[in-house]
């Protein structure tokens, strides 16, 4: 089985304003994307984002929305934005990091099954995997919890005698980062899912090879990375024709989702840095 996690909930404002109103329907949008680990809704997830993070450009850019957070009195609850979107830039920028290093990984993996160099070859590039596997977990775990925390205060902190408009910015603004943590948790949970047992190894392959489940990743039920685990834990056992061609297969699928997550991170990296100076703009006014 994939992955799995419990994906908070996220609610709107009870009362919208109608400038608030394309970032609460890209929200919705977003949310349908965070109840799975695969690659196609993590890729999802990170496009979403980025139409998200653009609609906060537009709203951002209004007068009337300058007004209500350029305030002195309400300076507190925009730097609280600020620190949630320093963190969120500082997970993208470790998930990127991550999605690099993978290709490195699969690359020298990949070019070790291919030429057949033997088992030492593919054994020493399957260890140094496994290695960047386990330290990649434990950095995931701590920027999840970091994450966590983050809504947490988020979901806390009151707003003290707000007014409608100021209520619904802060509210979408904050809903904004609550969301986003939710995507990069979905991505980190993808990059760094949990070791499979060798016990499955080359029996539940062959079944995959069999039932044409190679063509057709849905049907086995797990992502590109616990399929390589799978396909190495046979391949490291005996180096057999049969094997080899199925785990270049899976490491050439998991190299192009890497690239894919990577492509979106960056989108999202760069709306984010967006967003951030225009609301340290807004606050020096």
């Amino acid at each position: 089985m994939a992955t799995k996690y419990h994906a908070r909930s996220i609610s709107l404002p009870s009362r919208s304003h109608p400038s608030t109103s394309k970032v609460e329907e890209e929200l919705r949008k977003v949310k349908t994307w965070v109840s799975s680990s695969s690659s196609s809704s993590v890729c999802g997830g990170l496009l979403g984002l980025q139409d998200l993070y653009d609609s906060i450009d537009e709203l951002l850019k209004m007068g009337s929305t300058q007004k209500v957070l350029s305030c002195p009195q309400h300076k507190q609850l925009v730097e609280e934005l600020l620190d949630g979107s320093m963190k969120l830039l500082d997970v993208c920028s470790l998930a990127k990091e991550v999605t690099l290093e993978t290709q490195q990984h699969v690359g020298a993996l990949h070019s070790a099954v291919r030429r057949r160099k033997g088992d030492s070859a593919v054994k020493t590039a399957t260890a140094a995997y496994n290695c960047y596997g386990k330290r990649m977990k434990k950095e995931a775990k701590k920027l999840i919890t970091s994450m966590k925390k983050m809504n947490e205060k988020f979901n806390t902190t009151p707003m003290e005698n707000p007014d409608h408009h100021l209520s619904s910015v802060i509210g979408a603004l904050r809903q904004a980062c609550s969301t986003n943590s939710l995507i990069f948790e979905s991505v980190l949970v993808y990059l760094t899912p949990s070791t499979k047992s060798k016990a499955r190894g080359w029996s539940l392959v062959s079944k995959w090879v069999h039932e044409g489940a190679i063509a057709c990743e849905s049907n086995s039920g797990l992502n590109e990375f616990e399929n390589v685990d799978v396909a190495l834990s046979s391949i490291v056992e005996e180096m057999e024709v049969e094997k080899s061609q199925i785990a270049q297969k899976r490491l050439e699928s998991l190299e192009m989702a890497a690239q894919e997550i990577e492509s979106g991170l960056d989108g999202v990296f760069r709306r984010l840095i967006k967003t951030r100076a225009s609301m340290l703009n807004i606050i020096s006014q």
